[in-house]
């Protein structure tokens, strides 16, 4: 009896521990999506990003407090052209990293490390640090500027169809009525 109870044990452990590993080896096995590609915007599946930019950026022209005011229309001045250039985006990854382009004409790379060992300069020479972060199948990377001027946050997901591209994107800065919060759905071409 003690036998047949001891091997049972035996048993019920070595079954424990084999789906315990096979449960380690099955999460770690599970890949996370590669969005390498060239990308259109499919402008009826994507939130209106100029017209969102426009709301939150404000005038063109300063009024009442002159510095905050100046500041304000200069982050406009950026912000606007800058959302002018989101039909068309790029993706080249590896393990190691991933590379954004944006626009076609004038394109704005950003690249990141997965390790978040990197910081970037930006536009003006404004310096921000980034992490990256997997979440399943999402990838989030949130872009802080220095001095807290500013943070951009952008998720990169495959739509439940699997071919389209949703990015989200999400600015907020000193100088916005609002945080800038836009949903875009791209459309592989290559």
């Amino acid at each position: 009896m003690r036998a047949a109870a001891s091997m049972t044990r035996r048993a019920f452990r070595t079954g424990l521990a084999l789906t315990v590993v096979l449960s380690w080896a099955a999460a770690g096995v599970a890949e996370t999506p590669d969005f390498t590609g060239v990308w259109q915007l499919d402008p009826k599946r994507s939130e209106d990003a100029k017209a969102k930019a426009a709301a939150v950026v404000g005038g063109a022209h300063t009024v009442g407090n002159e510095s905050k005011e100046r500041e304000r229309v200069n982050l406009r001045n950026w912000l606007l052209p800058t959302v002018e250039h989101l039909d068309h985006f790029e993706v080249a990854q590896s393990a190691q990293e991933i590379k954004l382009v944006g626009g076609e004409e004038e394109p704005r790379v950003r690249i990141f490390r997965f390790d978040g060992s990197r910081t970037r300069i930006g536009e003006a020479d404004v310096k921000f640090k980034y992490k990256t972060k997997w979440e399943g199948a999402v990838l989030t990377i949130e872009e802080e500027a220095e001095k807290g001027k500013g943070k951009i946050i952008d998720t990169l997901a495959f739509d439940a169809d699997g071919k389209s591209l949703v990015h989200t994107l999400r600015f907020d800065a000193r100088g916005l009525k609002a945080p800038l919060d836009i949903r875009l759905v791209y459309i592989r071409i290559r």
